[in-house]
């Protein structure tokens, strides 16, 4: 499990016991400003579902980021 502890990245461990969860004590994975957007409380981040990727979304003026979903088909219409 990840999370965002001020401008770190964390990470824990989960374990499932008879006992109960169990989580290992947290480890820094990175440090880095992330930004906010509009009326949001938490930092802008995602993690890939392999777990070894992450994309945090940070602040820069003049800055933007254009996502494209299935561009193998808008390829496929363009040629």
């Amino acid at each position: 499990m990840v999370y965002r502890s001020g401008d770190r990245m964390m990470s824990v461990r989960l374990s499932v016991t008879p006992a109960g969860p169990v989580l290992s004590p947290p480890v820094a994975l990175f440090a880095g400003r992330a930004a906010y957007g509009g009326g949001l409380t938490i930092a802008n981040f995602s993690v890939a579902s392999d777990g070894d990727h992450f994309i945090v979304v940070r602040e820069q003026a003049g800055a933007s980021v254009n996502v494209v979903f299935n561009w193998f088909g808008e390829l496929a219409r363009v040629q």
